[in-house]
């Protein structure tokens, strides 16, 4: 097991037009406890993967993916949906960037040995599908992230942010919590474990 995520690998990143840079560059101590605990939990548990080839999905900008070649020396695809996003993502990795659909990946059966998928869920009207698309793609398993719906609108409203909506993102199409995301897995994996990591629930999934 390897804790040793900070958020330096984001201080010297030009920030020019990464829309999703801000959580990791704030000051407050707690958001900064819950962010490292939420990234040590994704890395350990690739980390216990291990994985031959890796799928970013719903990747964006390439945050995460740079933490993982940073951390972990793993190599990632990414593949979104938004072209602005991935022309970003070429700016902070070297990672092969590929214009997808979630619900209609262009990938054969089995041809990511694993697949992570963080916080992206959230923002689809169907996740069923999407997960279904990781299943048929993945040989070994996934990492799936969601927001933590209660904690998270709270950490929100605390930070007088999207006070409108009650502290959730307006981009947000769906609300989890453990027994809801729990649920939603098992309709597609057998062997799963779902991890409280605050503001964010982590799901990883076996086949």
């Amino acid at each position: 097991m390897i804790k040793t995520c900070d958020l330096d690998f984001i201080r010297d990143v030009d920030s020019e037009g990464i829309l999703n840079i801000h959580k990791y560059q704030t000051s407050n101590p707690l958001k900064i406890h819950f962010i490292i605990n939420f990234l040590n939990t994704v890395i350990n548990e690739l980390d216990n993967f291990n994985p031959a080839s890796l799928l970013d999905l719903g990747g964006g900008e390439g945050i995460v993916s740079r933490l993982i070649k940073d951390k972990l020396n793993l190599s990632t695809d990414i593949a979104d949906i938004s072209l602005g996003s991935l022309n970003i993502a070429g700016r902070l990795t070297t990672s092969n960037r590929i214009l997808a659909d979630i619900y209609n990946l262009p990938f054969q059966n089995g041809s990511y040995e694993t697949v992570i998928c963080l916080e992206v869920l959230e923002h689809l009207n169907h996740p069923e599908k999407a997960l279904k698309e990781i299943g048929r793609v993945t040989s070994a398993g996934a990492i799936i992230s969601v927001p933590n719906t209660p904690f998270f609108r709270l950490g929100n409203l605390f930070s007088l942010k999207n006070l409108k909506n009650f502290g959730d993102d307006p981009g947000h199409r769906m609300s989890f919590n453990t027994q809801k995301l729990k649920k939603m897995l098992k309709k597609e994996f057998n062997k799963i474990e779902v991890y409280n990591c605050g503001f964010w629930l982590v799901g990883v999934v076996r086949l």
